[in-house]
């Protein structure tokens, strides 16, 4: 521009003065006007004016000091933190700990035991850091609180097992015993109690679509749960070698290395995300760019996980504890006209019996070959110790078979990701159902007994 000026008067002068210029001078003035020419050609051309949006946008990740903003997900995205994490400067080679160092934080360190406080705004750290250093802090918060509550979920679940063992097994048993059905589906039940854990404290964050956030939160641990829960079908063909006691310790190492390796995983994800660069997806910004870790109002208290979460493993349990035994449900087998609760057997016989308003009489009994055995052993510690009614696990099991969820008998309500709600959790409570008022088991009860019946017209796996 400035020499493109030169040229235009330097011409100007010498057309409107030719005469007045000695010839030396002329060719002086001609030597000017060829450089500035020249000069004119070779500068390069300016930059061009910003646009009015690129304009706004620079101006909104500008740095800001100390002005407070709320904490929650409309901050986040009105401070735009995620386009200031993705454009960092290095930001997809520097880790978290150097973006802290960066920004000030120099004792900043995440990880397992590690305890990463961002501290208030503007002491030292300003800005969108100190948005993305909070953020990094619940984070870790969250996942020390899924770390212990794992813990004490695999600890609930072998220490109810074994209390479970001595309480419906008779103490003379010496033979190979199968305790549990499924062990996987204990399994099952413990994954889906994590994912409860996993949700519950970002549930009430508001502007969060808690499912999404979980999803890239819980991805992570899926191969484990999967591994787990394949990997307890080749140890339950070991424990049902054994007798009662020897079975269950085998099951109890199944239920911790299920501990171990989610714990782990755990471990490897934060220290993993924290490692990579800081605007990496596989970094920590794939897990704080959801805005589900921008709240205070994040939540995870474990403290009454045990008095939660205990009953739900217990029904689970002794349902599968009954199936090993070749436990079902007869409904309508005999009339309610007995010495129990409306007409139901006794549980003081041994029975578990129900009789409905309708008095139509349900009973949890067992097959040995093809005998049935209408009295459990110690029968009345599920109702009395556990304050389990015969209504409720025998209205489970019904209801669980009128649904039919996937056509099988065996229906694990938490294989396919369904979310565990409370003890009325669909089929949480599951054994066979065999109607005695179906017209065809009813004739085969005559002749077959109700084993029998229940097997060929019933069909159902006893």
């Amino acid at each position: 521009m400035h020499g493109t000026l030169v040229l235009f008067y330097l011409l100007t002068l010498s057309n409107l003065f030719p005469k007045a210029l000695s010839t030396e001078f002329q060719d002086t003035w001609s030597g000017l006007i060829v450089s500035s020419a020249f000069y004119a050609q070779t500068l390069p051309p300016p930059p061009p004016s910003p646009s009015k949006s690129a304009v706004e946008n620079r101006k909104e990740l500008e740095p800001y000091t100390c002005e407070k903003q709320k904490l929650d997900p409309e901050t986040w995205k009105k401070l735009k933190i995620n386009e200031y994490l993705k454009n960092y400067p290095k930001g997809d080679k520097l880790s978290l700990r150097a973006f802290a160092a960066e920004n000030l934080a120099e004792n900043f360190i995440c990880g397992l035991e590690e305890t990463c406080n961002a501290g208030q705004l503007c002491a030292p750290v300003v800005g969108r850091a100190w948005y993305v250093l909070f953020a990094a802090q619940q984070f870790n918060e969250y996942q020390m609180s899924l770390y212990n509550a794992i813990g004490i979920v695999g600890t609930m679940a072998q220490s109810a097992g074994a209390e479970l063992v001595l309480q419906l097994f008779e103490p003379k048993l010496k033979k190979k015993a199968t305790l549990l059905h499924k062990v996987s589906q204990l399994l099952t039940l413990c994954g889906a109690i994590v994912s409860v854990l996993l949700l519950a404290p970002l549930l009430f964050v508001p502007g969060l679509d808690a499912f999404v956030a979980v999803a890239i939160v819980s991805a992570a641990y899926a191969t484990v749960q999967v591994g787990s829960v394949m990997a307890s079908g080749q140890a339950q063909e070991r424990a049902e070698k054994e007798n009662a006691f020897m079975n269950w310790a085998i099951y109890s190492k199944i239920i911790a290395d299920w501990k171990d390796k989610f714990q782990m995983s755990i471990g490897n994800e934060i220290n993993s995300r924290i490692k990579k660069g800081v605007s990496d997806d596989n970094g920590i910004y794939g897990i704080i760019s959801t805005a589900a870790f921008s709240s205070n109002e994040l939540r995870t208290d474990t403290h009454d996980l045990e008095k939660k979460y205990r009953p739900i493993l217990i029904i689970r349990l002794i349902s599968q504890m009954l199936r090993a035994q070749k436990a079902f449900v007869t409904r309508g087998s005999d009339p309610c006209n007995k010495k129990g609760f409306n007409g139901a057997f006794p549980l003081e016989d041994g029975w578990l019996s129900y009789c409905d308003e309708k008095k139509m009489m349900f009973n949890i009994i067992r097959a040995e070959g093809s005998k049935s055995h209408n009295h459990l052993y110690n029968a009345k510690a599920i109702v009395q110790n556990y304050g389990l009614s015969v209504e409720y696990l025998t209205q489970q099991a019904y209801r669980c078979k009128l649904a039919n969820i996937d056509g099988q008998f065996d229906h694990d309500p938490f294989e396919r990701g369904q979310k565990l709600r409370d003890s009325d959790t669909p089929c949480l409570f599951n054994l066979p159902v065999c109607d005695c008022t179906i017209p065809e088991v009813s004739k085969h009860r005559k002749q077959a007994g109700t084993v029998g019946a229940c097997r060929q017209a019933g069909q159902i796996p006893i």
